[in-house]
C-alpha cells in the first residue's frame, strides 16, 4: 500500500488563507448572534402567546363560573317556585278535604234529620192508626 501524505504547505501558502478563515469565522459568529436573537425573539413570542392563551383560559373559566352561578340561581329559583306551588296545591287540597269533610258531615246530619222525620211520621201514623178516631 502506498502511504498517503497530506500535501505540505508552506507559510506563504498559509498566509493568503488566513484572511478567508478570519472572514469565515466572523460570518459564523454573526450567524450565531442572529440565531440567538431569533431564538430570543421566538421565546418572547411564545411567552406572549402563552400569556394570551392563559388570559383566554382565565376569561373562559370566569365566563363558565358566571354561567354556572346563573344556572345555579335559576335552579334555586325554580326550586323555590316549585316548592311554593307545591305548598299552594297542598293548602288547596287540605281546604278541599276540609270542605268535603264538612259537606259529608252536613249530608250525614241531613240524613239523620230526614230519618228522624220519617220515623216521627211513621210513629204519628202508627199512633193515629192505633188510637180510635174520635
Amino acid at each position: 500500500m502506498a502511504e498517503s501524505n497530506p500535501p505540505s504547505t508552506t507559510p506563504d501558502e498559509m498566509h493568503w488563507a488566513l484572511p478567508y478563515l478570519q472572514n469565515d469565522l466572523k460570518e459564523v459568529k454573526q450567524d450565531q448572534r442572529e440565531l440567538r436573537r431569533e431564538t430570543q425573539d421566538f421565546r418572547k413570542e411564545m411567552a406572549q402567546q402563552f400569556a394570551e392563551v392563559r388570559r383566554e383560559a382565565q376569561d373562559f373559566r370566569k365566563e363558565m363560573a358566571q354561567q354556572f352561578a346563573e344556572v345555579r340561581r335559576e335552579a334555586l329559583e325554580f326550586r323555590r317556585e316549585t316548592a311554593e306551588q307545591f305548598g299552594e296545591v297542598r293548602r288547596e287540597a287540605l281546604e278541599s278535604r276540609k270542605e268535603v269533610a264538612q259537606m259529608f258531615a252536613q249530608v250525614r246530619q241531613d240524613m239523620r234529620h230526614q230519618s228522624m222525620v220519617m220515623m216521627a211520621g211513621v210513629l204519628i201514623a202508627f199512633i193515629e192508626y192505633r188510637l180510635p178516631a174520635g
